[in-house]
């Protein structure tokens, strides 16, 4: 059915553009298609409660969610780059020195887009300094990077190695 959205007092309401529309109600109006039955109900929401997210952490169920660790985060992040690290991290995950620098300071928290840059950049190592008891699986994508990084850097050496020559 295709509809014309029409707002009558509150109501938003979906009247349909084709011939055969059904027969109006006592008012008036046609209500066969959409409409809103709390108007603004966007001022009904919950107040702001002056606190601060960080200090009263949400909760899942019956237990609290996984914490995102930002000293963690931080840390590793300065770990990988002692020197420069806005610039450094800014330059190899695209995401603006601005934003970065917020993070490092400590005045906001990276969002799930530039999370997912970071950790496709610097590998489950970060995602597990950003979670103060990683799960299992983390552990494990963790250990698989480092074996990965460590047989790189061997292949680099024998292939030096081959270079000068000489046998293994």
């Amino acid at each position: 059915m295709i509809a014309t959205p029409v707002r009558i007092k509150h109501r938003l309401i979906a009247l349909p553009t084709h011939r055969r529309a059904p027969a109006p109600t006592a008012q008036g109006h046609i209500f066969s298609g959409f409409h809103e039955e709390d108007p603004l109900c966007f001022q009904h929401g919950t107040g702001m409660r002056g606190i601060s997210a960080g200090k009263n952490p949400q909760g899942c169920g019956k237990r609290t969610a996984i914490l995102f660790d930002v000293d963690g985060f931080v840390s590793h992040l300065r770990g990988l780059y002692p020197r420069a690290t806005v610039h450094h991290v800014a330059a190899a995950t695209g995401i603006s020195a601005a934003s970065v620098e917020n993070w490092l300071h400590r005045r906001s928290q990276p969002s799930v887009q530039h999370f997912s840059i970071l950790i496709q950049t610097f590998g489950p190592a970060l995602l597990a300094a950003c979670l103060a008891s990683p799960p299992p699986w983390v552990a494990e994508a963790v250990r698989t990077q480092r074996r990965r990084e460590i047989d790189a850097q061997v292949a680099k050496l024998i292939s030096e190695r081959q270079s000068y020559g000489g046998a293994m």
